[in-house]
């Protein structure tokens, strides 16, 4: 089933807005996300970018409110859902908010589902949880619906289906149906491709542009794949150490990458209209959260690196942050330009 959506052209559906999140690891705070903002309107698709520990997963972790008890705190800033800030809310308004107004996909659909239940028990619990026991249609002729929204055959054979009988693109189809089930604003989806081959991965996306013009659905899509972004991202920000820097449009950041990281990264894409050759690397290693440069934290291993960018941190300018759209990177390198 699907539910058309008005977008309202005056407030975009989630606001975030310098949001900082740190860990307690060994009895020391560390600095996951560092004063991140950025906005996703309905019917638009934010991509987030970014290597492994460049705080992606974290900044969509503190968007549902699922950070780790006692080991990350949220020291600043507001995550607005509808104008609602989801900071202020409690665990038990938080809980009718997830799957409701936000659902998220996540990355391995062999550990998000659970082995022992039915896929149709499955996504049957986000209607259970819902209180919707006994609306009409029931909860088994909805758990046919969700499983035919995300294009599974004989639907009603499969909702008895255990995960191990499922293939991984099948697999990751429940999650999304899972996911959309709750019929929600927003959806995060955390690199929901990585464990899907090449066609199953282009089926997939297929389905899920398809899905969030229907629902008229925001939607944010974290991944280290810029081919991914192209396909199916309207924005992007480009994450590194904690921090955007860089955002803007798809299609500017694609044609005139400004930061140095965002030019390496998009490098290391590959091109079907090239002949083949040897893919750059970045070398050296993203730096630990237990030793940030004090200056911009990519200058250890950009070769376009100056005196100052080991002495102040460059910031994003605000009129260039992904919320009002124009392209703005934090490079020194631009401040002059």
């Amino acid at each position: 089933m699907t539910t058309s959506r008005t977008a309202r052209a005056d407030e975009p559906l989630l606001e975030v807005e310098d949001l900082s999140v740190s860990l307690r690891v060994a009895g020391e705070a560390v600095r996951a996300v560092d004063g991140v903002s950025f906005c996703v309107n309905r019917g638009e698709t934010l991509g987030i970018v970014g290597e492994s520990g460049s705080g992606k997963s974290m900044t969509a972790s503190a968007i549902m409110g699922i950070l780790p008890d006692k080991i990350a705190e949220i020291e600043s800033g507001s995550i607005k859902l509808d104008g609602e800030d989801l900071l202020v809310l409690g665990e038990r308004a938080m809980q009718k908010v997830r799957g409701r107004r936000i659902g998220m996909i996540l990355q391995d659909p062999h550990t998000s589902l659970n082995p022992v239940f039915s896929s149709g028990e499955q996504i049957g619990e986000v209607f259970r949880m819902q209180a919707q026991a006994k609306a009409r249609p029931s909860i088994k002729q909805r758990v046919v619906d969700a499983l035919r929204d995300v294009h599974i055959a004989a639907p009603d054979v499969r909702s008895a289906d255990f995960p191990h009988q499922m293939s991984g693109g099948m697999k990751q189809r429940v999650v999304g149906a899972i996911a959309l089930a709750g019929d929600p604003d927003l959806v995060i989806a955390d690199e929901p491709t990585t464990a899907l081959d090449v066609t199953v991965q282009s089926q997939y996306l297929k389905l899920l542009k398809e899905l969030q013009r229907e629902r008229n659905i925001g939607m944010i899509f974290i991944t280290h794949d810029f081919g991914v972004v192209a396909r199916i991202c309207d924005k992007v920000a480009v994450m590194y150490a904690g921090r955007i820097v860089e955002a803007g449009d798809v299609r500017t950041i694609f044609r005139t990458p400004a930061h140095p990281y965002t030019q390496a990264l998009l490098a290391t894409v590959p091109s079907v209209d090239d002949k083949p050759h040897r893919l750059p690397a970045i070398e050296g290693q993203p730096p630990s959260l237990f030793s940030i440069p004090e200056g911009c934290s990519f200058a250890p291993r950009c070769p376009k690196r100056m005196e100052m960018c080991s002495e102040a941190p460059p910031m994003l300018p605000s009129e260039n942050e992904p919320s009002s759209g124009p392209h703005g990177a934090a490079c020194w390198l631009l401040k002059d330009s």
